[in-house]
């Protein structure tokens, strides 16, 4: 016999023990009144069932134990007893039955075709059966009572029903169980989608970070080179000091591009979302700002319109760009608004617009909301926000081949982003 934790299992068989009695006095009587049919095994069935790690030998023993007992005390207290041997002889049957019924679904190890509902089904009909025979071969040997005619034919219908009655509780049960796992999971997977397109959106701000730094070690180096050329005593210092500033900025450099390649590895590395169709991006998309507006006391309504044909886009691009610009409009409504999301198939280019019906953008600042560090947004400290969301779009829009632009409609009494990039570069991996 394996190696039993009862003591981590314990809860479950104590739970068990108590149920499984209870349950029993739910019966029938098919033959006399000295044979009973009762809710006792399919209650034992379908914990042997949801508990995949108890051990049904143990679990038969354990119940049996208690079914007996719990019926002998019963008796006691209602005085339907007569001499207290015959109590216990009466009721030490149960003992039989449970233990009969969970040796059998211990040889042959019934848990393991978890997927075979139908074997399941006839191999806890057939235990059922067993275990009955068990029984009434004790209370024959014990206290004399025949065995009824057609006793296969009486057994044999009523363990496949309420086997099979089991069976299906159970996996209605395990159908839901399995659904839940499964929104845990694409929680998680969503989760993780967004983490990883924040950590895109950092590589697009650290590639430029490299490209700022290469041109400025070239232009330190450039003044070094002047410098010393014009022979000048007075400047061969400040000479040495642009060498060691373009060899410091240079090192900066260096330093970025590992952590380029890294963030580039671990984003490369995700690769079950690589690509994503529009509907489930705007899905997630909506959700996740769902979430973020109710985070910050928010009731907004959002609405995405999704037109033509789209192929799959690569996830952390197009993700990046929407999602920067949903969060935006998401904080840009005071309390209460909608967000409405558009998603449309122009030829061999996609647009995406987001309107909100915040307050808008006034005009004497349309012409700097692109730069990078321009921010209207403070948190209750009075800090300013970063400024590179709208700047990293136009960035990474730019570096596709794409546009970007304010549109004001009044129509929709909304301020809009008109994002508009080519499909080709949207299919190709950042």
């Amino acid at each position: 016999m394996p190696k039993l934790n009862l003591q981590k299992r314990f809860p479950t068989l104590a739970f068990m023990m108590l149920i499984v009695p209870i349950a029993g006095q739910y019966r029938i009587y098919p033959f006399d009144d000295s044979f009973r049919v009762s809710l006792g095994t399919p209650t034992f069935f379908f914990f042997l069932l949801l508990k995949k790690k108890i051990n049904p030998l143990v679990a038969g023993l354990l119940v049996g134990i208690s079914v007996s007992c719990f019926r002998l005390l019963l008796g006691i207290t209602t005085s339907k007893i007569g001499s207290l041997n015959y109590a216990l002889i009466s009721n030490i049957d149960a003992l039989f039955y449970y233990l009969t019924y969970g040796a059998f679904f211990f040889l042959f190890r019934i848990k393991r075709f978890s997927d075979k509902p139908l074997l399941i089904g006839i191999l806890a009909a057939c235990a059922e059966i067993l275990a009955s025979l068990a029984q009434i071969l004790v209370r024959h040997f014990l206290i004399g009572m025949s065995i009824p005619d057609g006793l296969l034919v009486t057994l044999a219908p009523i363990a496949i029903i309420r086997s099979f009655l089991v069976l299906g509780f159970y996996s209605i049960f395990a159908i839901r169980e399995a659904q839940l796992l499964e929104e845990q999971q694409q929680q998680r997977i969503d989760d993780m989608l967004v983490e990883i397109s924040n950590l895109f959106v950092e590589t697009i701000q650290l590639k430029k970070s490299i490209k700022n730094s290469e041109e400025a070690t070239r232009a330190c180096y450039t003044l070094y080179r002047h410098l010393t050329d014009t022979q000048i005593p007075q400047n061969q210092a400040f000479a040495q000091t642009a060498l060691k500033l373009a060899g410091e900025i240079h090192e900066i450099k260096k330093d970025n591009q590992r952590i380029y390649a890294g963030l580039s590895k671990i984003i490369s590395d995700k690769n079950f979302t690589d690509y994503i169709n529009v509907n489930d991006l705007g899905t997630i998309i909506q959700e996740t700002n769902q979430k973020y507006a109710q985070l910050i006391g928010k009731n907004l309504d959002f609405k995405i319109c999704i037109q033509g044909e789209h192929p799959s886009y690569y996830t952390y691009t197009v993700f990046s760009i929407l999602n920067n610009l949903v969060s935006n409009a998401v904080e840009a409504i005071m309390d209460a608004g909608r967000v409405l999301i558009f998603i449309t198939r122009c030829q061999d280019d996609v647009e995406f617009k987001v309107c909100d019906n915040g307050p808008g953008i006034p005009a004497k600042i349309q012409s700097a909301i692109f730069e990078y560090g321009f921010t209207t947004k403070f948190d209750i400290s009075g800090r300013p926000s970063t400024g590179i969301g709208l700047s990293y779009i136009k960035d990474i829009t730019e570096s596709l081949g794409g546009t970007i632009q304010l549109l004001n409609e009044p129509s929709l009494h909304s301020t809009c982003f008109l994002v508009r990039v080519p499909i080709k570069a949207l299919m190709e991996r950042g």
